[in-house]
């Protein structure tokens, strides 16, 4: 009989590997939106799959997050830091373009 201990590690290291695998599919999603945009001419249009799969990632990530008891007010306070960092930099590329 297994104890709790490694069934929680088989559980830890099965929602890892899932949430790499669902990160692998945006990632390729991602690179078909870059080669063939969001909205091809055959096809389920891409920004719909670019829209569940970031869902999926989101739902994953938030069960690793649960489950590793991680501090959701600091990912929160990252994330928001991140947005605004991130908004700035593509002000200034808009500004290249000029």
């Amino acid at each position: 009989m297994r104890s709790r201990s490694s069934r929680s590690d088989v559980t830890s290291k099965k929602t890892l590997g899932k949430l790499q695998e669902e990160l692998g599919e945006l990632v390729a999603i991602v690179g078909r939106c870059q080669i063939h945009g969001t909205e091809p001419e055959t096809g389920e249009p891409n920004h719909l799959t670019l829209e569940k799969e970031i869902a999926d990632v989101q739902a994953v990530m938030q069960i690793v997050s649960k489950m590793f008891g991680l501090n959701e007010g600091a990912i929160r306070r990252r994330r928001l830091q991140k947005v605004e960092h991130l908004t700035r930099w593509h002000e200034l590329l808009q500004g290249m373009k000029s």
